[in-house]
């Protein structure tokens, strides 16, 4: 973690809301983590090429969200990290310039914690709104997961019926490929 100095209670609050947030969304990522697993669990029985697509998708989009919060919480971090750096070094550099005067010193530190607070305040609403997209879509992972039970609930002879059709349909494309082979092999012998 990092300091800051005296006064700076709007910054303590943003670090607070970031860490919350931080943590919210940690929670929803583990939770839709948790759903699509019982979303793979209920499916394995299941081996339609549809459903397996959707839970392989929901799959990937899991990986993408994972992989822009991190990203966007490194991202933060650094910039946090950053304008406290700034803002420290402008506070030194401000300290052993005996010739400036105390105003412009104020002036200058209030743009400094002005840039760093609107660099935090960008930081917490992209993580805003990083935790609402995710809440999306779990909104989404829950009915589609809904939807799937109740159809393998309902219709418990459909997917014997699809496996049925796709039986039969190998077999017709066998018997054809047979078909055309005997009668290139008996053009190949007249």
């Amino acid at each position: 973690s990092y300091t800051r100095s005296a006064g700076s209670g709007t910054f303590e609050s943003q670090d607070r809301l970031f860490d919350a947030l931080t943590m919210e969304l940690q929670m929803l990522l583990a939770k839709f983590a948790r759903i699509h697993d019982d979303m793979v669990a209920v499916s394995a029985s299941d081996s339609s090429p549809s459903v397996q697509h959707t839970i392989a998708r929901y799959g990937e989009i899991l990986g993408d969200y994972e992989k822009e919060f991190n990203r966007t919480k490194h991202s933060i971090r650094q910039n946090r990290d950053r304008a406290d750096l700034l803002g420290s070094v402008q506070r030194d550099i401000k300290s052993y310039q005996g010739s400036a005067s105390r105003l412009d010193y104020y002036m200058q530190e209030n743009r400094s914690i002005s840039d760093s607070e609107r660099a935090t305040s960008d930081a917490i609403s992209i993580a805003m709104s990083t935790k609402e997209a995710l809440a999306a879509q779990r909104a989404r992972l829950q009915k589609a997961s809904s939807v799937i039970s109740t159809l393998m609930a309902r219709f418990p002879t459909l997917n014997g019926i699809m496996h049925k059709v796709h039986l039969r349909r190998r077999r017709d494309s066998m018997i054809l490929a047979a078909v055309v082979a005997l009668c290139i092999f008996l053009i190949f012998l007249y």
